[in-house]
């Protein structure tokens, strides 16, 4: 069983992992939005941890890349299973 430390850590990776493939894939659209990184970071984390509807956003927007750009479609597809496991591991 995973501590609540342990799920808080893994969610912070895992929100580290999906802004910076958010970077990576339109740098000059994320640094229109995002003006502090770091609580973009932590926005996406707690969404990991609550399941919010911010997380659906995320998941929309990786299924978007998936089924329009051939070049990212294994990272988004890894990351979006990695959201779906960590929800998985959160309800139990």
């Amino acid at each position: 069983m995973k501590t609540k430390i342990n799920r808080n850590a893994e969610a912070y990776l895992l929100a580290v992992k999906l802004d910076s493939f958010a970077e990576e894939y339109d740098t000059y659209d994320y640094y229109d939005v995002v003006e502090d990184r770091e609580s973009v970071i932590r926005e996406i984390a707690i969404a990991l941890l609550s399941g919010s509807e911010y997380l659906d956003g995320i998941k929309a927007y990786l299924q978007g890349v998936i089924e329009d750009d051939r070049w990212y479609v294994d990272r988004a597809a890894d990351l979006l299973r990695q959201i779906k496991d960590f929800e998985g591991e959160i309800k139990q």
